[in-house]
């Protein structure tokens, strides 16, 4: 039986280096059509030209945090491109992702050549690295070699 998931898809900038929001998608897709996920249109969102720092500025995380609560749970997972587009600041990284995993029962992967679900530690660890790496001025050349 297919399970229903849902796409977070979020780039901060048009010049940023990651998939565009299309291709992260299109990789999805892929994904899910291989594993027995479906992914409705309804669930798929996108926070486009909207920085990661704070889940408070991204429309379209909160609506999926919002349409997530729902009784009974409308999607099982939630499928990224990468654990960075979920969330930037370890504060929102362990508190969605508690909420999601440990309350309302969906699980949250990320996709890495192969979508893998994300380990407490390894995105745990993977958020504090993106948060100090943010505190490097952009012109540093510490800055592009822990990226």
């Amino acid at each position: 039986m297919k399970k229903i998931a849902a796409c977070y898809i979020r780039v901060s900038t048009d010049d940023q280096t990651e998939l565009s929001p299309d291709s992260q998608l299109e990789a999805l897709k892929e994904y899910a059509e291989t594993h027995d996920y479906i992914i409705p249109e309804e669930y798929i969102y996108k926070d486009e030209g909207i920085s990661g720092r704070s889940a408070k500025k991204r429309p379209a995380f909160n609506t999926m945090i919002g349409t997530a609560k729902i009784k009974p749970k409308p999607f099982d997972a939630v499928l990224l491109w990468k654990f960075s587009r979920f969330a930037r600041n370890r504060t929102d990284a362990i508190v969605y992702k508690n909420l999601l995993r440990n309350e309302l029962g969906i699980d949250v992967y990320q996709f890495r050549r192969a979508l893998v679900k994300t380990g407490e530690l390894p995105s745990f660890l993977k958020v504090c690295l993106k948060q100090w790496t943010n505190t490097i001025p952009s012109t540093s050349p510490l800055r592009s070699s822990v990226q």
